[in-house]
């Protein structure tokens, strides 16, 4: 945590308040490896918003979280669920978490 904080990548939701007891959501894993994308790893993370219509609820994605989403569905790290939604607020489960990470590794990293 204290390196995610000190590189740009971890940020709590205040200056007071970190949260690093609380169940992490979809677009909040979404967000920490756009960031570390982007401040580690120097990639390109742009991508265009518009990529998030596809879902019925993309209402639902965060202003701050917009832009790691987009990129995110882009890059195919996040899918959408079976019924058409994204459901970015949703607890990830272990299950998904494994996934999107794989999926990172195996794009960027291997």
């Amino acid at each position: 945590v204290a390196w995610g904080s000190a590189n740009g990548v971890i940020k709590g939701y205040s200056e007071t308040e970190f949260g690093g007891e609380d169940a992490l959501n979809r677009q909040q894993l979404a967000v920490l490896l756009y960031r570390y994308a982007g401040e580690i790893e120097k990639l390109d993370v742009s991508a265009d918003a518009s990529v998030l219509e596809e879902f019925t609820d993309c209402d639902r994605v965060s202003a701050w979280a917009e832009e790691a989403m987009a990129w995110a569905v882009a890059k195919e790290l996040v899918e959408g669920r079976t019924d058409g939604t994204l459901d970015p607020r949703a607890i990830i489960t272990r299950a998904e978490a494994a996934a999107i990470l794989d999926r990172y590794f195996k794009q960027f990293l291997a």
